[in-house]
Parts: structure tokens; C-alpha cells; sequence
């Protein structure tokens, strides 16, 4: 479980660091921008999918541990970390962001830390989920460095 929340989590930093890199340029590229948001929106669908398929009904039936608690807690407030990422889109689409580019670079460098903790909480709540089964995570699967997108 944990090497697949891994690799959703890849593909959103992979599209994270993209967009941050667009974002440093002093003029905005529409067609990269839309893709790499298109890549971001994408990834955090697939990853959602297999949170609500496979992670959290495990955490029902352990919703008694504090791993399962935490993951339960965790969907709790995925509205409202959701309301923060849709407000952001539908605020920022193609044309508000052509006229004003460092507002859009603004808003965006600062939902970029909400969305990194997200991430950083889904896989240490997976983690303790994992312990609290009695699964060992290998020890080649190291955290992710929600800063960088590699291993700690």
C-alpha cells in the first residue's frame, strides 16, 4: 500500500515541481501552465481513488488503532482541504492568471504548503495504519521529502 500512495504522491510532486518552475518565469506559459495543472488535478484524482478504494476501508476495520483513527480523521477533512483546492482553480483559471501573473504565482506559492501537508499526513497516517496491522514497511521505503519529492 504504502509504495503506491508513494508513487501518487511522486506524480503530484513531479507535477508540483513543474509548476513551480513555470511559475519563475516573468511571463506565464498558458499551454504548460494548463497541462502541468491538468497533470496535478489528474494525480490527485488517481490518488483520492485509491484512498477511498483500498486505504480507507481498511482503516474502518481498524478504526479502533490510532493509525485507523488517524486515516479516518484524515477523510474527515478532505471537504475542506478540497474547498481550498477548488476555490484556488476556479478563482485562477487561464484568463485571471494572464492578468494578474504575480497574484497567481502568489496564491499559488501559498497553497503549495496546505497541499504538501496533505500528502505528508496521508503517508505517516498509511505508515502507523501499516504498523498497527502488523505490516512492517521495507526498509527501502523511505518517506518522501514533501519539500523535494525524493526520499529523506
Amino acid at each position: 500500500m504504502l509504495s503506491e500512495l508513494q508513487a501518487f504522491h511522486g506524480d503530484i510532486l513531479k507535477a508540483m515541481r513543474e509548476h513551480h518552475a513555470l511559475c519563475q518565469s516573468v511571463t506565464p506559459d498558458r499551454t504548460a501552465l494548463s497541462a502541468v495543472r491538468w497533470q496535478m488535478a489528474q494525480a490527485g484524482r488517481v490518488r483520492m481513488q485509491f484512498l477511498n478504494d483500498v486505504v480507507f476501508p481498511i482503516a474502518e476495520q481498524h478504526a479502533d488503532s490510532p493509525g485507523g483513527a488517524a486515516m479516518l480523521a484524515l477523510r474527515a477533512a478532505i471537504p475542506a482541504y478540497r474547498q481550498k483546492i477548488s476555490a484556488f482553480v476556479s478563482v485562477w483559471s487561464a484568463d485571471a492568471i494572464a492578468a494578474d501573473w504575480n497574484g497567481y504565482r502568489a496564491a499559488a506559492l501559498g497553497l503549495r504548503p496546505t497541499i504538501l501537508q496533505f500528502l505528508r499526513d496521508e503517508e505517516t497516517h498509511l505508515r502507523a495504519l501499516m504498523a498497527d496491522l502488523g505490516s512492517p514497511v521495507p526498509a527501502n521505503l523511505l518517506p518522501l521529502s514533501y519539500a523535494t519529492g525524493t526520499t529523506a
